[in-house]
C-alpha cells in the first residue's frame, strides 16, 4: 500500500515544464501544432495535484481501513479506488485536449 502511495506522488512530483515534453501523458504523444493549443501549465497543475491527492488519500484512508476493517474492505478499496480516480482524471483531462479522441487519452494515461 505505502509503495503505491509513494508511486503516486512522485508521479505528481517528478513531471516539471521542462521535461513536460517527454513524459507527460498525453501530451508527449500530441503533434506539435496540437501542442501549441494546449494550455500545459493548467494540465500539468491538474496532473501534479491529481496525483499527490491519490498518492495521499489512498496511503490515509487505506491506513484507516487497515486498522478499522476487515481484509475484504482493504482489497475493495485497493482496487476500485484507484481505478474510479482515473476515471475521474480522464474526465478532467478532456477539457485539456479538446478534438482530441478519448481513446487516445485513454491509451496515454494507461
Amino acid at each position: 500500500m505505502m509503495g503505491l502511495s509513494t508511486w503516486f506522488v512522485a508521479l505528481g512530483l517528478m513531471v516539471t515544464k521542462t521535461n513536460a515534453d517527454k513524459i507527460l501523458p498525453v501530451y508527449n504523444t500530441l503533434d506539435e501544432h496540437i501542442k501549441t493549443k494546449v494550455d500545459v501549465r493548467k494540465y500539468l497543475a491538474l496532473y501534479k495535484s491529481f496525483h499527490i491527492f491519490l498518492g495521499l488519500s489512498f496511503s490515509f484512508v487505506g491506513l484507516f481501513l487497515f486498522n478499522t476493517m476487515s481484509q475484504d474492505a482493504e482489497i475493495i478499496f485497493f482496487t476500485t479506488y484507484p481505478v474510479i480516480a482515473y476515471i475521474f482524471f480522464i474526465i478532467r483531462s478532456r477539457f485539456f485536449f479538446k478534438g482530441i479522441p478519448l481513446k487516445t487519452i485513454i491509451d496515454s494515461v494507461f
